[in-house]
């Protein structure tokens, strides 16, 4: 976060509160604001929804469980693509993690909990959003 006082520009972390701020005079230039928060925090990596989404329909894992589901419950598949396209709009992963608790339930033992785990492991590869990957490792909880 950034933080503008009476005296200074503060660059601070406020997810961990015991590293050091950066604190740089009022009259930085915006360059100099965003070079310091840039050095600060990384760089920023976008989210891959594309290679998640194909990495869904093309590996082998995700497309046989996910075949496998849509036979026992043929709404499972439509109800994973509307969710899914729903988080990415809304941000809110709700209706993907209901669709997919219940793709994964009709599973045979323990493929359920197995995919949910690759599922993380993708969706954390992909640089999703940490309320998706927090919300896809409930489901192994």
């Amino acid at each position: 976060m950034i933080k503008y006082t009476l005296t200074s520009i503060v660059i601070f972390d406020d997810r961990d509160t015991d590293r050091d701020p950066v604190i740089l005079p009022l009259t930085a230039s915006s360059a100099d604001i965003e070079a310091a928060a840039a050095a600060y925090f990384g760089p920023t990596v976008e989210p891959d929804w594309t290679q998640f989404r194909q990495a869904l329909r093309s590996e082998n894992g995700f497309s046989a469980a996910f075949s496998a589901a849509m036979v026992a419950d043929p709404m499972a598949g439509v109800a994973l693509a509307l969710g899914l396209d729903a988080f990415r709009r809304d941000g809110d992963p709700t209706d993907f993690l209901d669709a997919l608790r219940s793709a994964l339930i009709v599973l045979p033992d323990g493929q359920g909990a197995y995919i949910a785990a690759e599922l993380l492991a993708l969706a954390q590869r992909c640089n999703l959003p940490a309320s998706f990957t927090d919300a896809l490792a409930s489901l192994g909880e």
